[in-house]
């Protein structure tokens, strides 16, 4: 692959994406649109995990319940580095990704541990909060940029990581309606494990 220098814009031109994606390079951030699309490194846009939590809690939980499900997600996508790979269901480089996975299950079962101790504290709102950090990596796990833990790249390094970018976001720029349905099913499920079966067992007195 090659560069080139395009004198008009004073910028060089790579070919990495260039056949895939003629209309956007690694040097058009967020497809020119930075104010509305943002991808911090391979991951649903924002947007994105919002349509899913809204799909999946709308009519069961309020908007402030939502919203606090929603920051939550948002807080674990600050965590962009590649030793926080596994809180996007992907693996760092040279891990396995059965390691990667079992970070990941230990991550959502700390985070839901801590809701149920939220609960236990009638402080269900913090518990969302909890519940919402553990919901975003079995979001991310349907996007096709993670799915069975693909490998993190950080886009900085080198003009080829940063093309992997690019196709990267464009993979994630839609959700399906297929995918839409099965995330929301998936976190609502994950969701009702934590929140509703401890609700059970207060009414029950039964610690299953």
């Amino acid at each position: 692959m090659s560069s080139f220098f395009n004198s008009q814009f004073s910028i060089f031109n790579s070919q990495f994406a260039s056949r895939k994606y003629p209309g956007w390079t690694p040097y058009q951030y967020s497809m020119n649109n930075p104010v509305n699309l943002l991808d911090r490194n391979g991951k649903w846009p924002e947007r994105i995990h919002d349509h899913i939590l809204d799909k999946a809690f709308g009519g069961i939980l309020t908007n402030d319940q939502i919203s606090i499900l929603k920051q939550a997600s948002v807080f674990v996508d600050t965590h962009q580095g590649v030793n926080d790979s596994y809180l996007h269901e992907m693996s760092a480089p040279g891990q396995t990704v059965n390691d990667a996975e079992g970070l990941m299950s230990c991550y959502i079962q700390t985070q839901e541990d801590r809701a149920t101790e939220k609960l236990g504290e009638v402080k269900f709102n913090d518990a969302l909060y909890e519940v919402g950090q553990a919901l975003h990596p079995i979001m991310d796990a349907t996007s096709p940029s993670h799915t069975g833990f693909q490998v993190w790249r950080e886009p900085g390094e080198n003009v080829f990581n940063a093309a992997l970018a690019v196709e990267h976001f464009m993979l994630e720029f839609n959700i399906s309606p297929g995918q839409l349905e099965t995330t929301a099913n998936a976190v609502k499920e994950e969701y009702s494990k934590v929140i509703l079966q401890n609700f059970v067992n207060e009414l029950t007195g039964v610690n299953l």
